[in-house]
């Protein structure tokens, strides 16, 4: 039997190896087995079991004894201690747990342990109460009966008098007998609310978009605007590849949805073949009736970012900064030359490899590197012998599916990174239909001349429908949807 755990509480290395140990200890004895030999690599388990090892920690102990218990119910047990080296299989499992959310992957289940094994435990432990600290103050406090050590007294005689000053001056509210009413007070506070600070931990686990194919989805975003070139050109429209990470990108004075469309047609359908996606924001020349109508007919869906969180069309808007930096670098004082450099740019960028697949877009796109000027002056074998060239290129070609494939593997290893230690910051907020929830002010909604005193949280709002991965409907309190 082969199973994978994945812990979903935080857990150091050594109570993860515990928690592993206690899992699969139940597991064996449910499927019937009462002779258990163990092989692990974790040192500090397997000394503390046997008895080598002494467990100081007040968490290991708990975790010692939980694992005793277990181990008592077997008839014949042994543990013994191997290299890392010898136990790659456990480690690949541990590695699949921790990278994958599924239950299951394909015949591997996955075990997700949602509390410790030592929870309940601590919990009963903390009932149990040696001594009373708060019984001296009710003693002092009602009697007038102190400690006989002088030291003691002096300090009961502090705390009965912070407890008193708060009963008379902090607790506004009669009901309110502790501290952790009044903080339940100052959070349903409506002027608390609106004017408290923004968390900057994420809400939500990191969701990457994985296109395994290219030119299967485009983003779309305009740059401006910028200073006047010949013909007042001062806009940029930019569509970028999400696989390949290949720009097109070109000037206009005005960005109308006709040139969109032309654009679109021109310089992606002709060239790459019918999108299945393009990811854009909100501009009126993107979601305008006759845009839409030219997606339809061509069975290209038109995705749209929220005007409240553009970061989800975020490869735009990198590659417009990459094109704006490369641009002003190349720029002096005759910043109107910025159309005429525009080609070097995207060629620049395009013969560029990238880290999330290794590759240069080129490659990705036509199979095999572009010749660059520097080298048609150079000897190269690609010039000196065309005829084994033109081979060549038929085994790039051949090689092209294998290319875009190690590619892919790269930008999902390299994603699944970024999510794991993007998720490890994550404090989960999760609300339901109904909720009555606070929104963040922003420029556009802003009190007028209220500056630095301005709310930072409007609303309430009501929440009238999940739409998933922490996005959620809402409504006015008199029912008007919220766009």
């Amino acid at each position: 039997m082969v199973y994978s755990i994945r812990c979903e509480f935080k857990a150091t290395n050594n109570e993860a190896e515990y928690e592993a140990l206690i899992a699969g200890l139940d597991i064996a004895y449910n499927s019937g087995a009462r002779c258990l030999h163990v092989r692990s690599d974790s040192l500090l388990v397997v000394n503390q079991i046997n008895g080598d090892f002494q467990a100081k920690d007040s968490k290991m102990m708990v975790y010692l004894e939980i694992a005793k218990e277990s181990i008592a119910r077997f008839e014949k047990f042994s543990i013994e201690q191997i290299p890392r080296d010898m136990n790659v299989q456990a480690d690949a499992l541990a590695n699949l747990g921790s990278a994958f959310n599924e239950p299951t992957l394909e015949s591997i289940p996955i075990i997700h342990l949602m509390t410790s094994s030592i929870e309940a435990k601590e919990k009963v432990q903390m009932v149990e109460e040696v001594y009373n600290w708060s019984l001296d103050i009710w003693n002092y406090l009602k009697y007038d009966r102190l400690p006989d050590d002088r030291m003691e007294a002096r300090k009961i005689k502090t705390k009965a008098s912070r407890k008193t000053i708060s009963q008379i001056h902090i607790w506004i509210d009669p009901t309110m007998h502790n501290e952790s009413e009044a903080m339940r007070y100052v959070q349903r506070c409506d002027a608390c609310q609106r004017h408290s600070g923004m968390s900057h931990l994420p809400s939500e686990p990191l969701h990457s978009v994985l296109i395994p194919w290219p030119f299967m989805r485009w983003g779309m975003d305009i740059v401006g605007k910028l200073p006047p070139a010949p013909g007042q050109k001062v806009y940029l429209l930019v569509l970028t590849d999400y696989f390949s990470k290949w720009i097109e990108a070109a000037a206009f004075s005005q960005v109308r949805d006709k040139k969109v469309i032309s654009f679109i047609q021109t310089n992606i359908i002709y060239r790459f073949g019918v999108p299945s996606e393009i990811m854009c924001d909100n501009g009126s020349q993107f979601i305008s009736e006759r845009t839409r109508k030219f997606c339809d007919e061509r069975g290209i869906r038109l995705i749209t970012s929220t005007p409240r969180y553009p970061q989800s069309n975020g490869l735009a808007e990198s590659s417009n900064k990459v094109i704006i930096n490369s641009i002003r670098k190349r720029l002096k004082e005759a910043k109107g030359r910025w159309v005429e450099e525009l080609p070097s740019v995207l060629w620049a960028n395009r013969t560029t490899s990238r880290t999330s697949t290794g590759q240069t877009p080129f490659s990705l796109v036509y199979g095999c590197e572009a010749i660059l000027p520097i080298e048609s002056q150079l000897p190269i074998a690609r010039h000196r012998t065309m005829d084994q060239n033109v081979i060549n290129l038929y085994y790039d070609l051949d090689a092209l599916e294998e290319l875009r494939e190690k590619a892919f593997q790269k930008m999902a290893l390299q994603k699944a990174m970024v999510e794991r230690h993007f998720n490890k910051r994550v404090k989960a907020k999760i609300f339901q239909v109904g909720d009555y929830v606070l929104q963040q002010v922003f420029q556009n909604t802003q009190e007028i001349k209220a500056g630095k005193l301005s709310i930072k949280w409007e609303g309430p709002y009501i929440i009238s429908k999940i739409i998933g991965n922490g996005a959620y409907k809402l409504t006015t309190i008199k029912g008007k949807e919220i766009p």
